[in-house]
């Protein structure tokens, strides 16, 4: 049930959701992705700059000493001696821009990051009952069989993998229906309700690969969708520059906020465009914050124009391999 085919069929499938529906997201998620954007786009609508809010720390001891600054107790999520991820929490008293926030740090070198937000998102999954995830769940499956069916997504499947996919689908549509009219059978099939974490990463928002030259690094940690986090990393971070030794912390960039705000990573002019204008009405714009938003288009304008050339050559290579190919 939790296949590779599966996980990678349902983020296709949000992807496709958030295109057609207005940027929607799985009920499961948005108040975590809500709260999260909030908070962000507040502490940065308010200091006017993307800058002013940081990503990174050299060490524990840092983010520690910023964190008292602000006012904001700090929460261990990991047991054990090693404490490897956190929660600040902005408690009454702290800095009115991070009042009530909540934001999870991991040490970069971490291994089990994915349990810290996983550890945030458990908690959400109280605000209903089981059975109605399970229905959610249903109707999600199903909606993703559709798609399949209609090759809104995994375009490129045979239709014998097509049909294998389909059937497993539909199949899971239909158990989810069923636990989702039993509070017992619900709760006994919980975990299936997992699979559906794929299509949210718990992203370092400062990728690990620039942190080379930092090994005690402490990152901000994201809910982040799939496709933006996946499609930001392969197009925009393989190429970003190790971070210096010596350097203390590291600010939020214009770029960085795209992957945080987007719902996809964008491959043409239009779906730039269409996350463009959703990512700005997040924020309180202040001349300095226009500058900086022009800047993040014309990253990212950049990489969707050097994706759609990418994609014009393989395209032509392909055929051109076809007719020489026997």
């Amino acid at each position: 049930m939790n296949s590779p085919k599966v996980r990678q069929a349902l983020v296709e499938y949000f992807r496709h959701v958030a295109k057609t529906r207005n940027n929607a997201q799985w009920s499961h998620h948005s108040a975590l992705y809500m709260y999260f954007q909030q908070w962000v786009s507040s502490i940065i609508s308010e200091s006017k700059s993307f800058t002013e809010f940081p990503v990174m720390f050299s060490s524990y001891d840092r983010l520690e000493v910023w964190a008292k600054c602000k006012g904001l107790e700090i929460r261990n999520l990991t047991s054990g001696q090693n404490v490897n991820a956190v929660l600040t929490v902005g408690v009454d008293g702290a800095e009115p821009l991070y009042d009530g926030t909540n934001f999870v740090w991991v040490k970069a070198s971490w291994g089990g990051y994915r349990k810290a937000l996983m550890h945030w998102v458990d908690k959400d999954r109280s605000y209903a009952k089981l059975t109605r995830h399970h229905e959610d769940a249903a109707t999600i499956y199903a909606g993703a069989a559709e798609a399949l069916k209609n090759r809104d997504i995994r375009p490129y499947l045979s239709k014998n993998e097509r049909s294998k996919l389909g059937s497993t689908l539909k199949s899971l549509a239909e158990l989810h229906g069923e636990w989702s009219l039993d509070e017992q059978l619900a709760k006994k099939n919980e975990e299936f309700l997992q699979t559906l974490d794929c299509i949210l990463d718990a992203d370092h928002v400062l990728n690990k690969s620039s942190l080379k030259n930092i090994p005690d690094a402490w990152v901000l940690l994201a809910p982040v969708t799939a496709d933006s986090n996946r499609g930001f990393g392969r197009h925009i971070e393989r190429y970003s520059m190790r971070v210096a030794k010596g350097v203390n912390s590291v600010s939020l960039t214009p770029a960085v906020t795209f992957k945080l705000f987007s719902a996809m990573m964008p491959v043409d002019s239009s779906e730039l465009e269409t996350q463009l204008g959703y990512i700005k009405n997040k924020f309180l714009l202040t001349p300095g914050l226009e500058a900086e938003m022009e800047e993040m288009e014309k990253i990212i304008g950049d990489c969707v124009l050097r994706r759609k050339v990418r994609r014009s050559s393989n395209k032509y290579m392909s055929k051109a391999w076809k007719l020489i190919t026997p």
